[in-house]
């Protein structure tokens, strides 16, 4: 057998050793009549190291998230006029693979006032130096680009009919904990903007897609997006 058809059989036995990672759904649920409902849904992953970590991550993540949601209801959900209380998340998952998992939450709720909020989470993880770590924007990038990013996404919102803020000035850039709230995906990174952010209430959210193409150059092409980023 030559070295070609060696090195082929070699790659197609890492392939199959390689564990696939499978995303699932878990939820936690909690309803107490006229007072509040709770569904958090998040997501789950099997297939490896990082697949674990992940998937604890979403675990611990939601029973936070809910606990802290009943805190504030105990501490004023009976103070004032107003409907029932909610807690709602969904999720989306950007990317899932052994070496780089991506997801989002949407987050609704509703704390006693005239209207509910939507609100988005992320999470990212990757394998760094062969343990999973979770990352955030600026680990994805090359030194000091984050800036470029947020430039990317304020001139990509000054052509959407609702982005008000942006249009009159008000909002010149993203808040930094508001670019943490992304999708990684086959077209790009789609940054989840929250209202009165861009705009009013009446505007809702926005997803703005900041393509490969647009990145070239501020991705760092040696770290998790390697795959994407050339």
């Amino acid at each position: 057998m030559n070295r070609g058809v060696l090195a082929l059989f070699a790659l197609s036995l890492a392939a199959v050793a390689a564990p696939q990672v499978k995303t699932g759904s878990k939820s936690i649920s909690n309803t107490v009549k006229s007072k509040y409902t709770i569904t958090a849904r998040y997501p789950s992953f099997t297939g490896g190291p990082l697949a674990r970590a992940a998937g604890a991550a979403a675990a611990r993540d939601a029973q936070a998230a809910t606990k802290a949601f009943l805190a504030d209801y105990r501490k004023t959900g009976n103070i004032g006029a107003g409907g029932e209380w909610y807690y709602d998340s969904t999720f989306k998952v950007g990317v899932a693979t052994p070496n780089l998992i991506n997801w989002a939450w949407t987050i609704g709720t509703y704390m006693g006032g005239a209207h509910g909020m939507t609100n988005f989470d992320t999470m990212t993880f990757a394998m760094i130096g062969g343990k999973p770590k979770a990352l955030k924007l600026k680990d994805l990038l090359l030194p000091g680009k984050q800036a470029a990013v947020n430039g990317l996404v304020i001139q990509n919102l000054k052509n959407r009919d609702g982005a008000d803020f942006v249009k009159d000035g008000e909002t010149k850039s993203i808040p930094n904990e508001s670019m943490e709230c992304f999708l990684i995906g086959t077209n790009g990174i789609t940054f989840l903007i929250e209202p009165y952010i861009a705009g009013p209430y009446a505007s809702g959210p926005f997803e703005v897609t900041v393509t490969w193409s647009q990145l070239k150059g501020l991705v760092n092409p040696a770290g998790p997006l390697k795959p994407w980023a050339r």
